[in-house]
């Protein structure tokens, strides 16, 4: 709870789980850390809430995903050259 980033969230998703509603949890400053998230309720009371990333998560996971497919690839494309000499 204590690391930067990383706990902010968890924080946050603990102040959720203890609100009485989601616009209590709104008026809270935790709100802040998860605001870029897509939070759905299904049934607040029994917990029914599906935490997803949001749109800007979704772009740096496939920026990430990309960059390290590119890495594997030429990897392997210098690995498959040095064989053949």
């Amino acid at each position: 709870m204590n690391k930067p980033g990383v706990g902010d969230i968890f924080n946050a998703l603990a102040v959720l789980g203890n609100s009485e509603s989601i616009a209590e949890f709104k008026q809270s400053k935790h709100y802040n850390a998860i605001k870029d998230w897509s939070i759905t309720v299904h049934d607040f009371e029994s917990g029914g809430i599906s935490i997803y990333p949001g749109p800007k998560h979704l772009k740096r996971a496939l920026a990430v995903a990309a960059i390290i497919g590119t890495g594997i690839f030429l990897f392997r494309l210098r690995r498959r050259r040095k064989r053949n000499q």
